[in-house]
């Protein structure tokens, strides 16, 4: 009988010890186990042995059905112990002794019989220890167990009738002798074995086996199938036969015939293990089907499952692809190994399928590691391109400047820049590309180069983005096309010249005109080659800066997808303004991190979708301010605020002296002419700013007088109904006595800006 197809198929992390064969036990293990073994059997003997005293015709006696097991498992030394108590209980009970000679001998082969034959048909077999993990394995076992008991009713007869010990017929006596035997050895020898089995104990085979015992610690599912079905047949042909059998039994119940009562139950202990061995017999064949077509398949497929996971996590040592390729799903001609044909397919399938992904996606990973390499460099490369340093602008042109871009992904489409564009002139601009990612960022960078080239060689803005927008349009295939607002700004007067080509408007932090830039929003870049934008300028005050910034600042989004907007923007760039003080100033880098902690507070945890772009530039010279009634009585009080200002390095008198005619000049127009009668007088305000890296004076003048421009040559009104209020001649002197001056009008104010240098 070929034992190999019964080999266990169990995970081998379900083990819980492996012991060493037989020949390996120590002796005192042997010893203790056929002490334990004797103490048991004799006291269950002699107990069954007083019970029978009484009565010759009684025969129930579970010791001997529980000698087969024991001896199954623990060999020798059980042997020995069981036919030791075999003796020792009937001397105990008056036997003679050669009696008990022929007894002995004949249950050592009734013990045997099981335990030879095991041990010969499963030699071979990866585990050959009493276990019933397989129908086979239930069916030999029960059938060795009725082996055992055929011979052990045969010798019982053959006794009986050479000594004449038994009352009764041979056939009575076979049949009392069998069912005792087979009955108890399947109702306490089959739980004996599942105890053992359980239990530290190990067994003790015969000397050709040389296997380790393995000891699982969770039944296989064949083994659950075989236990199950073994519970339910014995419990249930038991309790059908004694409710077949209580009638009989309850009417004899009050009876003084013990002899009937007697017979009644070795009756119904023949006629229960008659049904036991057919009921058995088709439950183990029953067992077998189901475990060819069941348990077994899906035991195999478990146990390769688990195998090619182990290999897999082994794969990343050994990236052997080939070694994941090998299948070791259990195949061939077996019956049961037919019956699961189309799921070993599909398990294969799914190996191969499995391992060609593990293969695509190493592929993918590398790739995808090679990428975010690059990407990586890309992004250090993007960030490198635009400057964060600008202390030489302070230095230099005491410009105070401060910027952030935060590209939603490794690399991203805004970018900003500042750089000199011709002597005492800063150019600045901010820009967004359409979409993300390399190719938007591959089109910043060509944009960058392409506006800052011509920025530095058009004095224009708007010229110098109408050629650059020609250049972009060029091998566009893409389609992409970026918003950009450029300036420029003049250090020795503050007068800043713009150009917007669709970008988002920006806010200009003036004493005078705080709020948005006007400018024509314009059109993109890199749409239409015909495109012309324009140029528009503001004055800058010292102290006065613009706040630029990308639409991934206005549409940053909450929890309620909301957007952050124009007006949260204005509402903290305004709450921060307005926190300024002579002692704390507000400087650029405080608005920008006002800006980006309200974006961040705003969209809590909500991803970022769009690059976020900020930067904030302030002419950044200190300021002294003065304010005077528009009255020609407190010139005075205005040399006197000058005075300060005309001494010191590089001053002369001449230059205090010219000074002092540009103020006057100016000063005593509005006293005279800003003020009609009855409009209300305020205050003249007068700001000056000494820049001492360029050795200039920056003076602003500001009234709320009727508009007029004071500066034209013909004494021209901004608007009519006032007579000219300065000559030819005094617009002359201001003219030639100040490096620069220019008037503009804004927030209702008449505004003139002077420069005058003490080179």
């Amino acid at each position: 009988m070929a034992a190999a197809s019964d080999q266990i198929i169990v995970e081998e992390d379900e083990f819980r010890n492996v012991s060493s064969f037989a020949d390996d036990h120590p002796a005192a293990y042997k010893w203790a186990i056929a002490i334990g073994t004797f103490v048991v059997y004799f006291l269950l003997l002699l107990v069954a042995l007083q019970t029978e005293s009484g009565n010759e015709y009684i025969m129930v006696r579970p010791a001997l059905g529980l000698t087969p097991p024991l001896v199954l498992f623990f060999g020798w030394p059980a042997l020995l112990a069981c036919r030791v108590g075999d003796i020792a209980s009937h001397l105990v009970l008056g036997y003679d002794f050669a009696y008990c000679v022929p007894v002995v001998i004949s249950n050592c082969i009734y013990d045997l019989i099981p335990y030879i034959i095991w041990y010969v048909v499963f030699r071979k077999s990866k585990q050959p220890y009493p276990r019933f993990d397989t129908a086979l394995k239930l069916g030999l076992t029960c059938g060795l167990f009725a082996l055992s008991a055929l011979y052990d009713s045969g010798a019982a007869s053959f006794l009986n009738t050479t000594q004449e010990i038994f009352p009764g017929s041979d056939a009575v006596l076979f049949s009392l002798y069998f069912s005792n035997d087979f009955i108890f050895s399947l109702l306490l020898g089959i739980p004996l074995i599942i105890g053992l089995n359980r239990s530290p104990l190990t067994p003790l085979p015969p000397r050709w086996i040389h296997v380790p015992y393995v000891q699982y610690r969770l039944p296989s599912l064949s083994q659950q199938l075989v236990l199950l079905m073994l519970l339910i047949t014995v419990v249930g042909v038991i309790a059908i036969d004694i409710a077949d059998y209580v009638p009989s039994l309850m009417a004899l119940a009050g009876s003084d015939n013990m002899t009937a009562y007697i017979v009644l139950i070795n009756e119904l202990l023949s006629t229960t293990s008659i049904h036991l061995a057919i009921i058995l017999a088709l439950t183990v064949v029953a067992l077998r089907f189901l475990e060819y077509r069941f348990s077994r398949p899906m035991e195999s497929l478990a146990t390769s499952t688990r195998s090619f996971v182990e290999k897999l996590a082994s794969y990343r040592e050994s990236k052997s692809l080939d070694e994941l390729k090998a299948t070791d799903i259990v195949t061939g001609d077996r019956p049961y190994e037919r019956s699961m044909d189309e799921l070993v397919r599909s398990a294969r399938a799914m190996r191969t399928d499995l391992v060609n992904y593990i293969d695509e996606l190493e592929q993918t990973t590398a790739d995808a590691q090679r990428i975010s390499t690059e990407l990586a460099i890309a992004s250090s490369i993007q960030l490198s391109a635009v400057p964060s340093d600008f202390t030489a602008y302070h230095q230099r042109y005491q410009l105070d400047i401060a910027a952030i871009m935060r590209p939603a992904r490794e690399v991203g489409g805004d970018f900003y820049d500042v750089f000199d564009t011709s002597p005492g002139h800063v150019g600045f601009l901010i820009a967004d590309v359409s979409g993300k990612g390399m190719s938007a960022a591959l089109f910043m960078m060509r944009a960058l180069a392409e506006i800052r080239e011509q920025m530095r060689y058009r004095s224009d803005v708007g010229e110098a983005l109408t050629l650059a927008n020609r250049s972009l349009c060029e091998h566009n295939d893409a389609l992409l096309f970026v918003t950009v607002f450029a300036a420029v700004l003049d250090v020795e007067t503050g007068q800043l010249s713009y150009a917007n080509a669709g970008h988002n408007p920006v806010w200009l932090r003036s004493k005078y005109s705080t709020g948005w830039l006007k400018a024509p929003p314009g059109v993109v870049m890199g749409v239409m080659d015909t495109v012309v934008y324009k140029t528009c300028t503001v004055g800058l005050n010292p102290g006065d800066g613009i706040f630029l910034y990308t639409d991934g600042v206005t549409e940053a989004i909450n929890d309620r997808n909301e957007l952050f907007g124009n007006d949260r923007l204005e509402q903290t760039l305004r709450r921060i303004r307005s926190q300024e003080t002579a002692e704390n100033p507000v400087t650029a880098q405080d608005l920008v991190n006002a800006a980006i902690g309200a974006v961040d507070e705003f969209a809590g945890d909500q991803p970022q979708f769009d690059d976020i772009t900020m930067m904030c530039l302030v002419w950044d010279l200190p300021v002294s301010t003065l304010l005077l009634p528009p009255d020609d009585t407190k010139l005075p009080e205005l040399f006197e605020f000058l005075q300060p200002f005309c001494t010191g390095s590089g001053r002369t008198s001449q230059m205090a002296f010219e000074l002092q005619i540009v103020m006057e000049e100016l000063f005593v127009n509005i006293a005279h002419y800003g003020f009609p009668d009855g409009q209300i007088q305020q205050p003249v305000s007068i700001q000056i700013a000494v820049d001492e890296a360029h050795q200039k004076l920056c003076i602003t003048l500001s009234d709320a007088g009727i508009a007029y421009d004071p500066l034209s040559y013909q004494s021209q009104k901004v608007e009519p109904g006032i007579e000219h209020r300065i000559g030819g001649l005094g617009i002359l002197l201001v003219r030639e006595m100040t490096d620069s001056i220019y008037y503009e009008r804004a927030n209702d104010l008449n505004i003139v800006h002077i420069v005058k240098s003490f080179k």
